[in-house]
């Protein structure tokens, strides 16, 4: 493959679709309107996506597990109902985005890591509303540490001209981040700060994040569970950091 066949096949990836977890809540909604931006500057698919489990249910008296108990019209129609609102909203502000939206039976984590495969990058709140809090609070951990995909979890407002702020310490993780933060602060035109933070780099990149628009940073695992662990630095960052936060996988 030559050097420009490489770039033409990396640029259909970064172009080629943004999954946005979406629930109607005040945090989704900030993660749709910053999935709906970088589609604006990439030209990428926007895709709407909820996921839900419904308990299952068996009587007392059986010794095995019943099939699942799938909720009536009524709650599909709901769910379909919120997902095309928020297209709807997204055709008025965002009218050259292209946009789907993505409904499944099955938890949110898994799925999503499993779409990640297929998805230039999947974006989420920091909270959500009831069953979604799940989703958009402790399963954003584990997505951004499996997914194969950079992982922008939306929070909070940027000011305007925010730079990019990345933590890079040598390793490959660490390389994918600085290419990923280089090119959105390109596309954004915003400047690009490169943290090197050794002795306390989670409060350094913290303090970093006050003042910045995004925090970038790479995954981390350990051993025998390489892939499964984010680094503690990287957790910590998703849960505390007052900016919005991108996790990018070595692969991406």
């Amino acid at each position: 493959m030559t050097a420009k066949t490489a770039m033409t096949a990396k640029t259909i990836k970064t172009t080629k679709k943004i999954i946005v977890g979406y629930d109607r809540s005040a945090d989704a909604k900030a993660a749709a309107v910053w999935a709906l931006g970088q589609a604006a500057r990439t030209g990428a698919l926007v895709e709407f996506f909820f996921a839900y489990e419904w308990p299952s249910w068996a009587p007392a008296s059986r010794t095995i597990g019943a099939a699942p108990v799938w909720p009536g019209g009524e709650t599909d129609r709901a769910v379909n109902g919120m997902l095309d609102e928020a297209v709807a909203n997204a055709r008025q502000t965002h009218p050259g985005v292209r946009t789907k939206i993505s409904i499944e039976r099955a938890g949110a984590a898994g799925t999503l890591i499993e779409r990640s495969a297929e998805a230039s990058l999947i974006v989420l709140g920091s909270r959500g509303h009831d069953d979604m809090t799940g989703v958009f609070g402790s399963v954003s951990i584990a997505v951004s540490a499996q997914a194969r995909c950079p992982v922008v979890v939306v929070r909070g407002e940027a000011p305007a001209g925010a730079p990019v702020v990345v933590g890079v310490d040598g390793s490959a993780p660490a390389r994918s981040a600085l290419h990923f933060a280089t090119e959105l602060a390109a596309a954004r035109s915003v400047p690009l700060r490169v943290h090197e933070a050794v002795d306390r780099p989670t409060t350094e990149l913290a303090v970093a994040g006050e003042t910045a628009q995004m925090l970038v940073v790479g995954t981390r695992g350990r051993g025998a569970l390489r892939g499964m662990l984010l680094g503690s630095v990287s957790q910590h960052l998703l849960r505390h950091s007052s900016c919005t936060v991108a996790v990018v996988p070595a692969s991406s």
